[in-house]
């Protein structure tokens, strides 16, 4: 578990930090000071966390940190919503596993989208958490979903398929990443998050 959280970090900071050199080589330093500032903030709540474990309301306002950097990067040509279960804010879910799932959305859909349009949904159901992630991007064959989804593919370039594997060895194999989308009809992500009865012992 802690190997696959693990391989998720390192691409966001590269990505990161790699926007920052850019607005530094064009000189744009004001943009580059204030994703310094964005950036160590997410950092301080992603990588100094002990809890494996953390509310959905701070993973929210990681996302909200996290997507104001990106606009910083791509000329606030995304916009996000939120639709948002008060009483889901304290639910607990495993960290840093919507960040992964938002950055796919922007990177692969920045060269094909004026405005990307990204909607974050959580309900509280009788038993469990949902989340969903929906994007108007390009979309994605069913090929490419059972691609994303698939172990050790070069298509998992933003943590898919380690988001999918973490939720299956945290809450057991039916409890993976939910993708519906189809091409040029964006992508819906669904998590589902147990609230009682967590499996803390399933594997693959």
């Amino acid at each position: 578990m802690d190997f696959l959280q693990a391989q998720i970090n390192p691409h966001f900071i590269h990505n990161t930090l790699s926007s920052i050199r850019f607005n530094i080589e064009i000189g744009n330093t004001k943009a580059a000071d204030e994703m310094i500032i964005l950036f160590s903030r997410v950092l301080r709540k992603t990588l100094s966390r002990s809890d494996e474990f953390i509310d959905l309301d701070d993973e929210i306002n990681t996302i909200r940190d996290y997507v104001e950097l990106q606009k910083l990067r791509y000329s606030e040509s995304i916009h996000v919503s939120y639709e948002l279960d008060a009483e889901a804010k304290s639910v607990k879910i495993p960290t840093f596993i919507l960040q992964p799932l938002v950055e796919n959305a922007i990177f692969h859909n920045a060269d094909s989208c004026d405005i990307i349009r990204i909607r974050i949904e959580s309900r509280l159901r009788e038993d469990h958490l949902e989340i969903t992630i929906t994007d108007n991007g390009k979309g994605m064959s069913q090929q490419q979903i059972e691609t994303a989804l698939s172990k050790g593919v070069t298509y998992n370039k933003v943590g898919i398929y380690n988001v999918h594997e973490r939720l299956q060895l945290t809450y057991g194999i039916s409890n993976g990443l939910e993708i519906h989308s189809g091409d040029g009809q964006g992508t819906m992500i669904r998590i589902r998050i147990p609230i009682e009865n967590r499996n803390d012992e399933a594997t693959l």
